[in-house]
C-alpha cells in the first residue's frame, strides 16, 4: 500500500489572490481534496491521508511534516501557490516551482515530472506558466530550510539519517504565483484545479507503477484493431497536429486507445500544437507516439499529426550529449522540453540543472527553459 499525505498549506483565507475572492488557503485546500480523491480513484493500492480535514483546522508546521511520519508515508506533498510582495514585479513573475528535500536526492525525478505536468496543463491557457525547477533550500543549521519538509524526513541532518524513515520524497509545491494575474485567474477555477489534480495523480501512480482509471475516449476515432500495444520504434522529432475539428486529440495515459485522457492540454489538444516525441508505438490497426516530456501518448495517424524528423540527426539511436551543470551552452533549436518554442535572446546560457536528456537552462539563477540537451550545445 502506497501511502501519500497531502498538506493544504495555510489556513482559511490566507494569501490573497491577485483574483477576486482567491486566497491560497482556500484554493490549495480545494486542490488537496481533488488530489485526494484522484489518487484514490481506480486503484486500492494508495491511501492518501491529507493534514487537515476541515478548513478550520490550522496544524503547526512541524506537525503537518509530523503527520507522514506517524502513518508511514512514501510520498509527503505540502500544495502552495507562490507570492511576490513587490507590486512592480508581480506580473513579472510566474511559474511552477517543486521544493525536495536536500537529503532525497532520488526524488529529482519524480519532482521534475510534476513540475512538468502541472505546466503542460496551466501554461496553453495561462501563456506564461513553465518550470523553475526542482529546488532545495537549507538553513543555517545544515537542514532542510521548510518546516514541513525538515520534519516529514525527521528532522534529519544527512542522507543516511533520511534514508532510515519511511518518507522518500518529500516535496512543496508552488503552483504557479497568485500575486500573477494569468496564473491566479487560472487557479481561481475549481474546474482547473481538478485538472491540475487529475495530472498530478496520473504521474505519481505512473512513477510508482500504478495504473491509472480509465475515461470514456474522445476526439480521434481510430484503432480498430486490438486495443494493447504490439510493437515499438524509436523515433527522434516531434509531431504537429493537423486536425482541426472542434474536439480535439486526446492525449492517452497508456498506448492503448480506451485509456485515460489525462487533459495533459486543459482538455483536447488542437491544430497548431506541436510535441517531441521519442517512440511510435503500434496499437491494433493504428499508432500513437510516445510524448518526451512523459506525459502519455497521441495519435499517429497522419489524418491527425504530421512528423518532423529532429534536424540533423542521422539516426534515431543518437547518444545523448555530455552536458553538465555548469556547462555554457548555445540554443540549437529553440523549444523547450515539452514542445513549445521560447525566445532565445541571449547567445549563450548557463544550464542550472541536468535530469537525463532533460536540461534547465537561464541566465545567472534565472530559469528561461527546460529543454532537451540535443537542442543545446556547449560553447
Amino acid at each position: 500500500m502506497l501511502k501519500i499525505v497531502i498538506d493544504p498549506g495555510h489556513y482559511t483565507e490566507y494569501n490573497k489572490g491577485h483574483s477576486a475572492g482567491y486566497y491560497e488557503g482556500n484554493a490549495v485546500f480545494k486542490l488537496a481534496q481533488y488530489l485526494k480523491d484522484e489518487l484514490q480513484s481506480g486503484t486500492d493500492q494508495i491511501k492518501a491521508i491529507l493534514t487537515k480535514n476541515t478548513m478550520a483546522e490550522n496544524p503547526s508546521v512541524s506537525e503537518r511534516g509530523r503527520i507522514a511520519v506517524r502513518n508511514g508515508a512514501t510520498v509527503f506533498i505540502s500544495l502552495h501557490t507562490n507570492a511576490v510582495g513587490d507590486a512592480s514585479k508581480q506580473e513579472k513573475a510566474y511559474g511552477v516551482s517543486v521544493y525536495r528535500s536536500l537529503f532525497l536526492p532520488d526524488s529529482e525525478d519524480l519532482g521534475q515530472k510534476l513540475a512538468n505536468a502541472i505546466v503542460d496543463v496551466m501554461a496553453p491557457v495561462t501563456g506564461v506558466t513553465y518550470s523553475r525547477g526542482v529546488l532545495t533550500r537549507k538553513s543555517t543549521t545544515g537542514k532542510d530550510y521548510y518546516g514541513v519538509i525538515r520534519s516529514a524526513v525527521n528532522g534529519a541532518g544527512t542522507m543516511a539519517q533520511a534514508f532510515a524513515g519511511t518518507v522518500k520524497h518529500a516535496f512543496i509545491i508552488e503552483h504557479g504565483f497568485h500575486t500573477n494575474s494569468r496564473e491566479c485567474a487560472y487557479l481561481a477555477d475549481d474546474t482547473n484545479l481538478k485538472k491540475i489534480a487529475r495530472a498530478e495523480a496520473y504521474i505519481i501512480k505512473e512513477h510508482f507503477g500504478l495504473i491509472a482509471g480509465s475515461l470514456p475516449d474522445h476526439g480521434e476515432n481510430v484503432g480498430g484493431g486490438q486495443n494493447k500495444p504490439q510493437s515499438v520504434a524509436k523515433v527522434a522529432g516531434s509531431i504537429k497536429v493537423i486536425y482541426e475539428g472542434a474536439d480535439g486529440l486526446n492525449i492517452h495515459t497508456t498506448p492503448e486507445w480506451g485509456s485515460r485522457n489525462i487533459n495533459k492540454k486543459n482538455g483536447p489538444v488542437y491544430a497548431g500544437e506541436i510535441f517531441n516525441v521519442t517512440e511510435k508505438v503500434k496499437v491494433g490497426d493504428e499508432a500513437m507516439y510516445k510524448l518526451l516530456s512523459g506525459a502519455g501518448y497521441i495519435t499517429a495517424s497522419e489524418k491527425y499529426v504530421t512528423f518532423m524528423a529532429a534536424s540533423g540527426q542521422d539516426s534515431p539511436q543518437e547518444p545523448i550529449k555530455e552536458i553538465r551543470t555548469g556547462n555554457m551552452v548555445a540554443v540549437i533549436r529553440n523549444v523547450t522540453y515539452t514542445g513549445r518554442s521560447f525566445k532565445a535572446y541571449y547567445d549563450k546560457y548557463t544550464v542550472l540543472a541536468v535530469s537525463g536528456d532533460r536540461a534547465v537552462i537561464g541566465v545567472g539563477k534565472v530559469v528561461t527553459a527546460a529543454v532537451n540537451v540535443r537542442d543545446i550545445a556547449v560553447i
